[in-house]
C-alpha cells in the first residue's frame, strides 16, 4: 500500500535466505532484492529517501533473457574470503562499474553475505564512486557489526584490481574499515 501512495518504504536486511556461496536460485535472489529495498517519498529528515538501484538486467551487450525488463539478468559473482569463511555475493564488479559509468551519482547494490558463524543475511548497500575509490553503507539494520563488514567488504571488491581476490588481500574488513575511519577516509555514502 505505502508504495502505491508513493509514501516512503525503508530498506530492510533480511537474516537467513539463499546461501552466497552458491549460485541457484538466481530469480529468487533478485525478487527478494526488490522486495527489501528502499521505496520513494521522504525520510523523517525531510530528505528524499530513494535512490537508485543496481537493476537486475544491467549487463554491458544487452542480450535478451529472463530479468523483468526482458533482458539477460546482471551476472552475480561470489566474493569470498577462505581463511575468514565469508563469502559476499553481489552484481559483478564490472556490471556495477558500468552502471556507474552510465547512471554516476549514487545508488543501491542488492548484497547478500554469509559470515564465518554461517549466518546468512540479505539487503542493499548504497555506493558512491569518486576519485579516491568507493564509499559505501548498509541500507537497513544489518546490526552494526554486519553491516559495517558487508559495506566494507563492497568497497574492497569495488577498488581491487582483481576482485576475484579482493576478501582474501583485505585481511579483516572490520580493522580495514576502522583503519580508514581514523585515517579521516569516510566510507559513507550520503
Amino acid at each position: 500500500m505505502a508504495l502505491v501512495s508513493g509514501t516512503y518504504v525503508p530498506a530492510v536486511a533480511v537474516r537467513g535466505g539463499p546461501d552466497p556461496r552458491h549460485a541457484e536460485g538466481r530469480a529468487t535472489w533478485w525478487s527478494a532484492h526488490f522486495l527489501t529495498a528502499e521505496y520513494g517519498g521522504r525520510t523523517h529528515a525531510g530528505r528524499v529517501g530513494e535512490y537508485p538501484q543496481m537493476p537486475d538486467y544491467f549487463t554491458p551487450k544487452r542480450t535478451l533473457d529472463q530479468a523483468l525488463s526482458g533482458h539477460r539478468r546482471a551476472h552475480r559473482m561470489a566474493y569470498s574470503n577462505q581463511a575468514g569463511g565469508y563469502t559476499l555475493r553481489m552484481p559483478s564488479a564490472t556490471s556495477i562499474k558500468a552502471f556507474d559509468r552510465e547512471t554516476g551519482g549514487t545508488f543501491d547494490v542488492p548484497v547478500s553475505a554469509r559470515d564465518a558463524a554461517r549466518r546468512t543475511v540479505s539487503g542493499c548497500v548504497r555506493v558512491t564512486h569518486h576519485r579516491g575509490g568507493w564509499t559505501s553503507t548498509p541500507v537497513g539494520d544489518f546490526g552494526p557489526r554486519t553491516g559495517a563488514q558487508v559495506a566494507e567488504s563492497v568497497a574492497a571488491v569495488l577498488e581491487a584490481r582483481r576482485p576475484s581476490r579482493a576478501l582474501d588481500e583485505v585481511g579483516d574488513l572490520l580493522a580495514r574499515r576502522r583503519e580508514r575511519q581514523r585515517a579521516g577516509v569516510s566510507r559513507s555514502a550520503p
